[in-house]
């Protein structure tokens, strides 16, 4: 299973293209997973992702899953700034964005297969990470 796990785990082109796209522009860069240690450690060390973000919150290490908004208002706090003064990328509805939006953080939601699902105000939809810089 672990190898299999291991396998499925790559970047996406666009994701990298997009981190290095912000960080070129001066913005501070965090993540926010409900990843579990095996494939929070893989994606961000083994495969060096770690190194883009100042602020990294596994949901593991702080008792605090998405979609709660206390996990995204602690983002904004280990920063410095107000949740409204952040934007939360995901792929996930009810974790990523409306966890964001209930925060009072700004959303863009990134969907690979093409369709526009609704989403509420202060969020928007992408179907490429090119697409948010």
């Amino acid at each position: 299973m672990l190898a299999s796990e291991r396998a499925g785990l790559k970047a996406f082109e666009d994701g990298l293209i997009l981190l290095a796209r912000l960080r070129a522009r001066g913005k501070r860069l965090g993540a926010l997973s409900n990843l579990w240690l095996f494939p929070a450690n893989r994606i961000l060390i083994g495969m060096g992702l770690g190194t883009w973000f100042e602020n990294i919150v596994l949901s593991y290490q702080v008792g605090l899953r998405k979609p709660d908004r206390r996990i995204f208002e602690l983002v904004a706090r280990q920063f410095g700034v107000r949740p409204d003064q952040c934007k939360m990328i995901g792929d996930s509805f009810g974790s990523d964005i409306q966890g964001a939006i209930d925060a009072g953080m700004r959303a863009v939601m990134i969907v690979r297969d093409g369709t526009n699902p609704v989403v509420p105000e202060g969020a928007c939809v992408v179907h490429s990470l090119t697409e948010v810089v």
